[in-house]
């Protein structure tokens, strides 16, 4: 079985930038909206305005650390299976576009929402296992699988039930 590299580097990166945060003041549970947007939070004026970058660093910033929990038991479950599946290439670039697509769709929706967090990379990841299955149905076993990827997991479903932790400003 291949080993997995950048997944662990992507889970250090999001712990990482929250422990900057946290240096910096934030509040641990509640981050205030003023202080996600100074980290870089994505928000449609801002982000529609020169500020491009925001789509990408808001990627790596959790609105709080059960945010930051979830997301990641998120990310080690699908990501350990999907960067074996893709090769380390591959996994970074299906991440990096899939979060980035997930945060132009949170300024199509709702351009006057903060928002932040890892859900859009992760859900895209997801969307690469589920194609992965389309193409290989007959070769793919559901029992393997199920064994790699907990979809019935805590984690997973607290996902799938807040998807995409935003507030308004």
């Amino acid at each position: 079985m291949p080993k997995i590299a950048v997944t662990p580097v992507l889970l250090g990166l999001n712990v990482a930038v929250f422990g900057l945060m946290l240096a910096g003041g934030i509040h641990p549970m509640a981050p205030t909206i003023d202080s996600l947007v100074q980290w870089g939070a994505n928000y449609g004026p801002k982000t529609t305005n020169g500020e491009w970058w925001r789509m990408f660093t808001a990627m790596f910033l959790h609105i709080g650390i059960l945010h930051l929990l979830f997301n990641m038991v998120a990310l080690w479950n699908i990501g350990s299976f999907m960067e074996r599946v893709l090769g380390p290439v591959g996994f970074v670039v299906l991440y990096l576009l899939a979060g980035l697509l997930g945060s132009v769709a949170s300024v199509a929706w709702n351009p006057f929402v903060v928002s932040a967090g890892a859900s859009g990379a992760i859900f895209g990841l997801y969307g690469g296992l589920l194609a992965f299955l389309v193409r290989h149905r007959d070769t793919a076993s559901p029992a393997s699988l199920a064994v790699v990827l907990p979809i019935n997991s805590p984690a997973v479903t607290h996902k799938i039930a807040t998807s995409h932790t935003c507030k308004s400003l």
